[in-house]
């Protein structure tokens, strides 16, 4: 049995998103990440803290883990 990486994990992820958006015509959010979703074209960072919800969407991974890590850092 192969053992996936996380980027096979991420990258079949997205693919799922993909299809999915694609199929039914709505946005289907795949996990990505703890608190980070794809929807087929961008990233959405979804966090909690102190009952206050933040939902921010990104075109790029890497500034969607940015700004969920400075969420969670504050």
């Amino acid at each position: 049995m192969k053992k996936l990486t996380v980027k096979d994990v991420i990258e079949r992820n997205i693919d799922f998103a993909k299809k999915r958006s694609e199929r039914f015509e709505i946005s289907i959010y795949a996990p990505i990440t703890k608190n980070v979703y794809y929807d087929g074209s961008s990233y959405r960072v979804r966090v909690t803290k102190d009952y206050n919800r933040t939902s921010v969407n990104f075109r790029k991974l890497k500034d969607a883990i940015k700004f969920r890590d400075k969420l969670k850092k504050d």
